[in-house]
């Protein structure tokens, strides 16, 4: 039986753990960009600044 952990868009997998800012932010632009979303689509989409998303 399949989860939602098995369609995860995440790129490191369901047993890694992400532990530095960077792989956060690899991780969070893999998903962006599997969504089909720009920086400012990601953060109108969460109710925040674009400046958020590119720092």
């Amino acid at each position: 039986m399949k989860t939602d952990r098995d369609h995860a868009i995440f790129p490191l997998g369901k047993n890694c753990m992400i532990e530095d800012s960077s792989q956060f932010g690899a991780a969070v632009a893999s998903a962006r960009k599997a969504l089909g979303l720009t920086q400012r689509e990601l953060a109108l989409a969460i109710n925040s600044g674009q400046r958020f998303i590119v720092d």
